[in-house]
């Protein structure tokens, strides 16, 4: 978990047991439960919403009107990231990091869920 890749032959190190990037381990330990909890993860709708080539991307994963919405920006300056009109969140944010008034940080990013009327 952390490990940088590079070319071959680095991008066939070892596991760092005991050495890993335990916020990065955190972030996609809490992904994998919220797959689990919730089928839309797995089987809902997917419709890509925004993207562009400074590293910022948002979509919907939609299933019998629940829904999640999704932004992130791995990009240098700070973007706005609104859910699409008609969409409801209906519980606190799932994820976040760096996410306040409907604007993302750089490495920022968001999931919603709420409803969202059928594509």
């Amino acid at each position: 978990a952390g490990l940088t890749g590079y070319r071959d032959p680095f991008n066939r190190c070892c596991y760092p047991w005991g050495g890993e990037d335990q916020g990065l381990l955190d972030f996609f330990v809490l992904l994998g439960r919220l797959r689990g909890r919730c089928t839309l993860w797995a089987d809902g709708d997917f419709l890509p919403l925004e993207y562009d080539d400074r590293g910022f991307f948002s979509f919907l994963r939609v299933k019998k009107g629940r829904a999640a919405y999704v932004a992130v920006n791995s990009g240098p300056a700070p973007r706005q990231a609104a859910p699409p009109a008609g969409f409801t969140p209906d519980t606190p944010p799932l994820v976040v990091a760096g996410y306040g008034e409907q604007t993302l940080a750089p490495m920022g990013a968001v999931v919603l869920q709420g409803w969202y009327p059928a594509p």
